[in-house]
């Protein structure tokens, strides 16, 4: 069973949507079904918390800035809860008018943000280069050979 996560929706809380794989199917793939695995989720969207991760939920809190690589950035949350409460918080700030689009990919279907409105796939370079290599092969099985 693949358990691979994807981190490419464009936003923390889609990418925490994509952790339930194959949602609608009959079997789901649940990509975060430990500790370890929500600590190296939480690490690469930026959200590991300072306490270490637990079992129980706290409150929310204010995002603080700190300087990342030169750059203003969220500091990081300091417990499970207050990252997770990041999460519904950018959630529920972005749902409403999120550009969200479904990945046109056959097999893939992952939402996705897409403020320029002219994607068609989550990742260009993955889903993108499948359905474009699906096609090219489909053309290749019924265009006639080119006389030499």
């Amino acid at each position: 069973m693949n358990t691979e996560h994807r981190f490419d929706t464009g936003a923390a809380w889609l990418d925490l949507l994509a952790t339930l794989g194959h949602a609608y199917g009959e079997v789901s793939i649940e990509r975060l079904p430990d500790v370890e695995a929500l600590r190296v989720w939480l690490d690469h969207e930026r959200l590991t918390p300072v306490a270490p991760l637990g079992p129980y939920l706290s409150a929310d809190e204010p995002v603080r800035a700190v300087v990342r690589d030169g750059r203003p950035a969220p500091a990081p949350p300091s417990t499970l809860a207050a990252a997770l409460a990041r999460l519904v918080r950018q959630a529920v700030e972005q749902l409403p008018d999120a550009p969200l689009r479904a990945c046109a990919d056959d097999e893939c279907h992952l939402a996705y943000l897409d403020p320029a409105g002219r994607r068609r796939w989550c990742a260009p370079e993955r889903c993108g280069v499948k359905a474009r290599v699906r096609a090219h092969r489909a053309r290749a099985r019924v265009s006639p050979p080119e006389p030499a």
